[in-house]
């Protein structure tokens, strides 16, 4: 499925050749198929035309998003494209029964992960972080400055480091595994360092609106995802006025959506 560009609108058509959606799933030998059949400029204006006007990106494939409705990091991808207005396919996939994650993954992500991405020409993409800049790179999601741009980066591999680990690890076994005990017996350490990482973040927005610069960007979002739904960990935010007014703020954003949605 290809897109025109046309000032501020979008129209999304389907070119005759195109292969169709199979089984839930993308082939990869069909992508490769197309992608020699694809001069270089051609692939370039199919990944993306820009929209001056709005200061958004609008892609030209439809992607395939294999989700889970109660993942903070692919609620980040769901969030990010509803802001964008862009659309998408989902496949659910289970985050506690895993028996066919390779079968369904292993030609498209080595980490056997969720989310990835699968864009019509085949290529594949994991890892939440790299599929929001792959997005929004170009947007007003993510800034033009070189230093901003790397602060983004700072205030995501702390999430993925610091924070996902224990506030998103705690959720999923109080919440979500069907093993409670497991997080009885985690708790001390997983609380912990999800109680650090809190802090780290109520400094990070002591005096500021959002975390990068002056506007709502990749980082907030990145961030939003699991701290959200902390309480859902056992984490109490009732110490934290910085994040909770974020948080706020946040979810206020236009085109913003909650995990449930």
């Amino acid at each position: 499925m290809v897109s025109a560009c046309d000032g501020d609108r979008i129209e999304l058509k389907r070119p005759e050749a195109a292969e169709d959606l199979e089984d839930g799933r993308l082939s990869a030998l069909d992508g490769a198929r197309r992608r020699e059949r694809m001069a270089p400029d051609e692939e370039a204006s199919r990944r993306r035309c820009r929209d001056l006007h709005a200061g958004s990106v609008a892609y030209a494939a439809r992607v395939l998003l294999y989700n889970s409705a109660v993942s903070g990091n692919c609620y980040k991808v769901r969030l990010l494209f509803a802001q964008l207005g862009l659309e998408y396919e989902t496949e659910e996939v289970s985050v506690v029964e895993r028996s066919n994650r390779a079968e369904l993954l292993g030609e498209l992500n080595p980490g056997l992960r969720v989310p990835t991405l699968v864009l019509d020409d085949g290529r594949s993409l994991g890892e939440s972080n790299a599929i929001l800049w792959y997005f929004g790179d170009g947007t007003q999601y993510l800034p033009e400055d070189p230093y901003e741009r790397a602060q983004v980066l700072q205030w995501q591999f702390f999430e993925q480091y610091s924070h996902e680990p224990f506030i998103a690890v705690a959720r999923f076994w109080k919440a979500y595994s069907g093993k409670p005990e497991e997080f009885e017996r985690q708790r001390e350490r997983l609380l912990a360092g999800g109680y650090a990482a809190l802090d780290a973040l109520e400094r990070g927005l002591a005096e500021r609106e959002f975390l990068v610069g002056d506007r709502y960007s990749l980082a907030d979002i990145s961030l939003y995802a699991y701290t959200h739904v902390a309480h859902e960990g056992d984490f109490a935010l009732s110490g934290y006025p910085a994040i909770r007014a974020w948080l706020d703020r946040v979810a206020a954003q236009p085109g913003h959506v909650p995990i449930d949605a």
